[in-house]
């Protein structure tokens, strides 16, 4: 399973960083991040990546991280709530 780590929160601006725990191959990454965009990358067995976005208004999102190859998938999901002004 991959998974979302190392959340920071600083205005409107979230960076956390997507491991890969499993696998032996390199994989396709697609993260969601909630608000309607989302970026594409690959990543193998081990790696991480550090992920940085801006959001554009205060609200509840869930970040979606989903590897995949030709003969395997797997997801994870974490909720983020970005507030400025609290």
């Amino acid at each position: 399973m991959n998974a979302i780590d190392k959340m920071k929160i600083e205005g409107f601006n979230a960076s956390f960083n997507v491991r890969m725990t499993y696998g032996r191959d390199c994989y396709g990454l697609t993260v969601d991040f909630g608000d309607g965009s989302s970026v594409s990358d690959s990543i193998s067995y081990g790696q991480k990546l550090t992920m940085n976005h801006s959001y554009q208004q205060s609200e509840n999102y869930v970040i979606t991280a989903r590897a995949f190859n030709g003969d395997h998938s797997c997801s994870v999901a974490t909720p983020v709530l970005i507030d400025p002004f609290p």
